[in-house]
């Protein structure tokens, strides 16, 4: 994993405990050693307008206002620079 350098945006909230915990999802995104990586934990206590279950991170309206926005910025960020990888 640590050769993937593709920097990554990890979403999970406190509402997915079942699927993708937190500890899950923290401990498998360091696998990757990429100081660009980005880690996003959602939930009420961190302003999130709710404590998101796995499958309402995508398809909630409450996403669709805070989350998507988000993601669409990270992919818009990262899609102009130029990456050379080995295939």
């Amino acid at each position: 994993m640590c050769e993937v350098k593709i920097p990554i945006l990890s979403i999970c909230a406190k509402g997915d405990n079942f699927i993708a915990p937190k500890k899950g999802c923290e401990d498998f995104l360091k696998a990757f050693k990429n100081d660009k990586n980005k880690f996003l934990f959602l939930s009420k206590a961190n302003g999130n307008l709710e404590d998101y279950s796995h499958s309402r991170i995508l398809k909630s309206q409450n996403s669709k206002k805070e989350l998507w926005p988000v993601v669409v910025e990270w992919i818009s960020e990262r899609k102009t620079i130029d990456h050379h990888f080995p295939i």
